[in-house]
């Protein structure tokens, strides 16, 4: 059976659109093609089309994996409610912990009247358990390649200077990586495996990343001479989870700062 050129190019369009929503160029995701310099970073701004990389079948995939009973966070449901448009305006009136709050997120404990107010539906609200859950709001101005707002970017975000690397266990990782000598290698992630260096800004938070939501992840990084490091990885996993249990976790992690 033959197909057309014409049919085949709408066939990989439609699948690429359903099934890979956060791999491969934004032009395919929306139609959207650059209007000046090609080579120059191209963003896509329109509200439908992060509301769609959101639903997108791919997207829930690795969000129930990496979230899940076996991986991240096996004690709570984890929501995600992205923020888009008009939403950050009533997001700014969350009473927000000041203490472990920066650029790179805040957390408050979780207040259904609040996740009211930026239209959660009540079947929703009915379903949330405000001691146990876990709600992330990410805050997407933009889609950009290579920097689209996954599940794994998300909690790396929280590591590299976000909340959770105010917590004590985790602190202590950073600091054994980023002031020691001795050699850190890792196999958790593909960026690990890639060549990301222990000299690189973004090393230990993709160490703690690991470690989380990924299987096994505190016992595929060794650090030479210190045989405890994956106690240590374990130790600030577990903290973790308890820190984001009942907490809503603003994530701005692609406003245009």
């Amino acid at each position: 059976m033959k197909i057309k050129k014409r049919d085949l190019i709408h066939l990989i369009r439609e699948m690429a659109i359903d099934e890979m929503a956060y791999m491969g160029q934004p032009s395919v995701l929306t139609g959207e093609t650059p209007e000046e310099n090609p080579d120059e970073d191209y963003k896509i701004t329109k509200t439908s089309s992060i509301e769609r990389f959101f639903k997108s079948k791919i997207w829930h995939k690795k969000a129930n994996k990496f979230f899940g009973e076996d991986r991240g966070f096996p004690n709570s449901n984890v929501w995600i409610i992205p923020v888009i448009g008009t939403a950050r305006e009533r997001v700014g009136k969350m009473p927000f912990d000041k203490r472990t709050g920066s650029q790179r997120g805040w957390t408050a404990n979780i207040d259904l009247e609040y996740l009211a107010n930026l239209d959660v539906d009540k079947d929703t609200l009915s379903k949330i358990n405000p001691n146990n859950d876990i709600i992330i709001l990410p805050d997407v101005d933009f889609l950009e390649v290579d920097f689209y707002p996954t599940p794994h970017m998300l909690i790396h975000a929280l590591y590299d200077e976000g909340p959770l690397s105010r917590l004590d266990s985790v602190s202590s990782v950073i600091d054994a990586i980023e002031n020691s000598d001795d050699e850190v290698t890792s196999t958790a992630t593909k960026a690990l495996r890639s060549g990301l260096s222990q000299y690189e800004p973004d090393f230990a938070a993709e160490v703690l990343t690991a470690a989380l939501i990924y299987k096994d992840g505190e016992n595929l990084t060794t650090f030479s001479g210190r045989p405890e490091f994956s106690k240590m990885l374990e130790k600030a996993a577990q903290d973790s989870r308890a820190f984001l249990q009942g907490k809503i976790v603003y994530i701005p992690i692609l406003l245009d700062l």
